[in-house]
């Protein structure tokens, strides 16, 4: 299943912590400002990052960098994924070997060997209110 997969796979899951966060999240290293990004937030390792995002929002982008929220989260352990889809067409292009053409990135700015990273590299705590997050776009 490819990485843009999740786009159309949100999901709603439910928690049982009732305190209430947000995540301000900040996209860096685009290269151009056109086309949109996409991102979403997993509570679990199922599917990371290919479907059953928590949240997901895709945004068009008129500047860099990009910055947006996600509000009214549950405290928890979260992992966020993200790619520029500079020409809009709704899916991560990779080239003849499987390799990413536009940029993409995770919380934690961690990067995966041959693919993705795992849900636990990508994973952060959310547990202050109001949390900041940056991710750099490679």
């Amino acid at each position: 299943m490819r990485l843009s997969a999740w786009l159309l796979c949100s999901i709603s899951l439910g928690t049982t912590n009732s305190m209430a966060a947000d995540i301000h999240l900040s996209l860096t290293g685009m290269m151009d400002a056109q086309g949109f990004v996409q991102i979403g937030v997993f509570a679990t390792a199922e599917n990371f990052p290919y479907s059953a995002a928590l949240h997901s929002q895709r945004i068009a982008v008129t500047e860099t960098p990009i910055t947006m929220s996600f509000s009214g989260l549950a405290t928890g352990r979260y992992a966020i994924a993200a790619y520029h889809d500079s020409n809009n067409n709704q899916q991560l292009d990779t080239n003849f070997f499987g390799l990413p053409t536009e940029r993409y990135g995770f919380s934690q700015n961690v990067r995966g060997l041959f693919g993705p990273p795992d849900f636990e590299a990508a994973a952060f705590e959310l547990q202050k209110p109001h949390e900041k997050l940056t991710i750099d776009l490679e």
